[in-house]
């Protein structure tokens, strides 16, 4: 019997390095005393759990084009009795970024001919209940059009923990980022088979830049 394809993204070499990241800035995040904490394109919820239990006292917003995925983070939301706001959302939209103190994106960054962060193409495959997989990982060319969309709206965010592997163009993206005012530094580095998962810190200038 053919296995069933997995409706949502499941946690993978990638969740696990964000992950380790993370815990390796506690300290970090410690300090900022964040209030808001926001995970774009939740996927299986697993980085917003591991959270919820090291700061239980925050509110937490996952977010998601696939209400599949939703589902996943409101079994966490009832296990943990956690204040978790879950939404069906493209990226930051419908996010108001002066009150989320920390945001943590795992995006598409696989190259493919174009991006599938749309709600329509989406919902034609929802109907059908197949190929959802192919929007955790379409990031368009360079697999980074998500990413700078991304980028393009982060407004107000206090502090960014972005995911890309080196195909990406890590230090471009962080030069970019330079430009737009953001101080951004690489926290973390995963070698998988071959290629390279970076974590990068972002920061609004005005906030503290100590490492650690």
């Amino acid at each position: 019997m053919k296995e069933e394809e997995p409706k949502f993204y499941q946690a993978s070499d990638d969740t696990f390095a964000m992950i380790d990241a993370l815990d390796a800035q506690k300290n970090y995040i410690n300090d900022l005393d964040p209030k808001v904490i926001v995970e774009i394109g939740c996927g299986s919820g697993v980085i917003t759990e591991h959270l919820i239990k090291s700061h239980p006292s925050a509110m937490f917003i996952a977010t998601d084009i696939n209400p599949y995925a939703l589902d996943e983070v409101k079994k966490i939301k009832e296990k943990h009795n956690a204040d978790v706001l879950i939404m069906r959302s493209d990226l930051m939209s419908n996010l108001d970024t002066t009150l989320v103190d920390i945001v943590i994106f795992n995006p598409p960054y696989v190259e493919t001919s174009g991006d599938l962060c749309d709600f329509e193409l989406f919902d034609g495959l929802y109907n059908t209940k197949k190929g959802l997989l192919d929007f955790a990982y379409s990031g368009g060319k360079n697999g980074a059009e998500v990413i700078y969309k991304f980028i393009k709206a982060l407004g107000e965010t206090k502090c960014i923990y972005l995911l890309c592997i080196r195909y990406n163009k890590p230090f471009q993206i962080m030069l970019d980022l330079k430009k737009m005012g953001y101080e951004c530094f690489v926290t973390h580095v995963k070698k998988i088979l071959g290629e390279s998962i970076y974590i990068i810190r972002i920061t609004k200038k005005n906030l503290s830049t100590k490492i650690f």
